[in-house]
């Protein structure tokens, strides 16, 4: 029994070592996708865990001593249901899609009402074309867009029970 309990403890400390800078992990199909503190965006094969880092478009920062560019951190991740090549990925104020596994990245613009001041926590991309886009705040509601980002309609009034939105994901009705 002790050693049960060693070798099982010891496989958590060393799954926990592996994702200690993921701040959200999705599994999806035969992959496994993350966020990072200091990589940005990963994928990995589940059965073979070396994440690949895919940021290509994704916003840059520069620090001191200017040595090199570092990924932006960011607020949200998540994969649509219907078509699991496609991602948003969120900053506290951009919205990033990908419909190609994170190969690239393309910014969506988020206009009226949504406003500059609003912190984006959840993103999430629905549709087998990827078009239907919602956004989910800090204390400032849901934001949907069914156009793939030219016009934004919000949720923020007659909700004031889930203004702040920590997390969703879209699925169909069948």
């Amino acid at each position: 029994m002790k050693r049960y309990i060693f070798v099982l403890l010891t496989a958590l400390l060393t799954v926990f070592s592996v994702f200690s800078e993921e701040e959200k992990i999705i599994i999806s199909g035969n992959n496994i996708y993350s966020i990072n503190r200091s990589r940005g965006f990963e994928i990995s094969a589940k059965d073979n865990i070396r994440f690949s880092e895919m940021n290509s478009n994704l916003p840059v920062k520069i620090v001191y001593p200017f040595e090199g560019d570092e990924i932006r951190s960011f607020s949200s991740v998540n994969n649509n249901p219907e078509n699991t090549g496609s991602f948003s990925l969120t900053t506290p104020s951009q919205l990033f899609i990908s419909k190609n596994i994170g190969n690239s990245w393309q910014e969506i613009s988020i206009k009226y009402p949504f406003k500059k001041s609003y912190y984006i926590t959840s993103s999430a991309v629905k549709g087998s074309d990827s078009d239907t886009l919602l956004l989910g705040t800090s204390f400032s509601g849901l934001f949907e867009s069914k156009d793939n980002g030219r016009s934004w309609k919000s949720y923020r009034k007659n909700s004031a029970g889930w203004k702040k939105v920590q997390d969703f994901m879209m699925i169909s009705a069948q």
